[in-house]
């Protein structure tokens, strides 16, 4: 049996590393691409059933099932096309003048990256508008709040609409060598968003708990740490600054977190949903301020007090 230690080398020649890193993470992408999509189509699945059967006759329901439909057709497909991508690079055109990295220069005009890229945009935009309604909600969750909500959305819609103006201004070059040009500020814009509205979130629901203020109708539920967490998208915000911050740097390892922003943002997406169809998400005007008892051990004396009473 021989040693494949003394075996000769096969690997790429006259690249350097970071090329060789580009194209090792450009296929790893490919396999968490597809895991994304397993993952949310789970949630999807799950979301649809809930809605139907515990939701059927709410007018949200009327809106978030063919929502979450489009949604997920949205990212099928992307998988479908990351996927093919992947055989186009890899498989069709592996002897390519320049080779991989010279073939990943010129994707870009290729039918299946065009689709590619506009599900991607399309996925953005529709997950940006739900975080923003998401936000408003949030915000007009206590009576007589409406005029704050829209306040605190106004940024928020001001750079969804800045983003889509950059898609259009950028649409003759979308597809071209200029693409990753064009990339850039809408990565940065679109994900800056996200982040913008989960703080916008976080903020309000964090003032909510420390106002004592509680979900009315659920036997006086205090809001916990997990819907702040659930509620603002905080784990899409996290991956969508990782996106900015690498693909700003060019470093090969953007391809990986952007290979899981798109699952990550559709699953924060139909998480919110579920909760809402489960009852436990803030709705609007559907909080109280109520005097949460202490948590404190009951004393002896306090025990004689209300045997008194």
């Amino acid at each position: 049996m021989s040693d494949i230690s003394n075996s000769t080398y096969y690997g790429p020649v006259g690249e350097t590393y970071s090329e060789i890193l580009l194209e090792k993470t450009f296929l790893q992408a490919g396999y968490l691409t597809a895991l994304g999509f397993g993952m949310q189509l789970i949630i999807y699945g799950a979301c649809v059933h809930l809605l139907w059967t515990k939701q059927r006759h709410s007018p949200l329901t009327k809106i978030f099932i063919p929502y979450l439909t489009i949604l997920c057709l949205v990212n099928l497909v992307w998988t479908a096309t990351s996927a093919y991508g992947l055989q186009l690079t890899y498989i069709d055109n592996r002897n390519y003048p320049g080779g991989v990295i010279a073939f990943l220069g010129v994707e870009f005009a290729l039918p299946a990256n065009v689709a590619n890229t506009a599900s991607f945009i399309a996925e953005n935009l529709l997950a940006d508008g739900l975080m923003i309604w998401r936000c408003y909600i949030v915000w007009a969750a206590v009576p007589h709040a409406r005029g704050k909500a829209l306040l605190a959305i106004t940024l928020p819609c001001l750079m969804l609409l800045a983003s889509f103006s950059n898609i259009l201004t950028g649409w003759p070059g979308l597809f071209a060598h200029t693409t990753a040009v064009f990339a850039t500020p809408y990565f940065a814009l679109s994900m800056t968003l996200n982040m913008l509205v989960s703080l916008l979130i976080v903020g309000r629901i964090w003032m909510y708990k420390h106002r004592n203020l509680a979900l009315a109708g659920y036997g006086h539920k205090n809001i916990s740490f997990g819907a702040i967490f659930l509620e603002s998208a905080l784990p899409y915000s996290v991956v969508a600054m990782f996106v900015v911050v690498t693909f700003e740097l060019g470093h090969p390892i953007s391809q990986i977190w952007l290979a899981i922003a798109p699952a990550a943002q559709v699953i924060a997406n139909y998480v919110i949903i579920y909760r809402i169809a489960l009852g436990s998400a803030l709705q609007e005007g559907n909080l109280e301020e109520i005097d949460i008892p202490s948590s404190r051990p009951t004393s002896e004396s306090d025990h004689d007090e209300k045997v008194d009473a």
